[in-house]
């Protein structure tokens, strides 16, 4: 099930933040915390519903190399430390994992946490995506909602061979899954998979996967 909404200027990780203030998650899961800049964002509004909320972050933090990074399309991160002491003293439980997720995101499910709210971000390689969000079903709940970040359109209609496309295109068919477009697209410059020249024009967007039988209203 596709649902499209048309775009506008608000950034796509304030969206995000909107997002939390409308369903009030307690557990948090950020794939991909880079800086720490949307892991913060994310804490701080649902920070205003609940006083205990459990923040669950994944990177490469300092086991990241030049090869992977190029290879994923992604940005050296900040190291788990200097992670921790950002986001700890924003008042949540901060839990952070460092490596591979194919390595850590198997550590993750044998906790048997049931997130609320899962923002997809981390290496944009499909396959890395497509392995992330297959571990991240595994414990969504009813009402948990998945967010991917880097949905590409280019506008040559050229494939960049990285993004979420890959992955929603299949789950855009599969009838327990809802799939929704959020009004937030932003024009950028963007790159091939494996080169560093950021100059294909395009746009990004974040779309939000849920169970399709319970879909609250947007």
């Amino acid at each position: 099930m596709v649902s499209w909404q048309p775009g506008t200027s608000v950034s796509r990780y304030d969206f995000l933040a909107r997002e939390v203030h409308k369903y009030k998650p307690k557990i948090i899961v950020e794939i991909g915390v880079l800086y720490g800049k949307t892991s913060t964002r994310l804490i701080a509004a649902a920070k205003k519903y609940h006083e205990k909320i459990d923040f669950y972050g994944f990177d490469l933090f300092g086991s990241a190399t030049d090869e992977k990074l190029l290879s994923e399309v992604s940005t050296m991160p900040i190291t788990a430390q200097k992670a921790t002491e950002k986001l700890g003293s924003l008042g949540a439980n901060v839990t952070l994992f460092e490596g591979d997720t194919t390595k850590t995101l198997p550590i993750f499910l044998a906790m048997n946490i049931e997130p609320d709210f899962v923002f997809i971000d981390g290496g944009h390689s499909p396959e890395t995506i497509e392995h992330d969000f297959s571990m991240i079903r595994k414990v969504m709940h009813e009402d948990t909602k998945v967010y991917f970040d880097d949905y590409i359109e280019t506008d040559s209609g050229e494939d960049l061979g990285w993004g979420c496309k890959y992955l929603i295109s299949k789950l855009q068919i599969d009838p327990t899954i809802e799939v929704r477009h959020l009004p937030c697209i932003q024009h950028f410059k963007l790159r091939k998979r494996g080169s560093a020249e950021w100059t294909i024009p395009g746009t990004l967007e974040i779309v939000r996967i849920s169970h399709a039988r319970l879909l609250h209203p947007a």
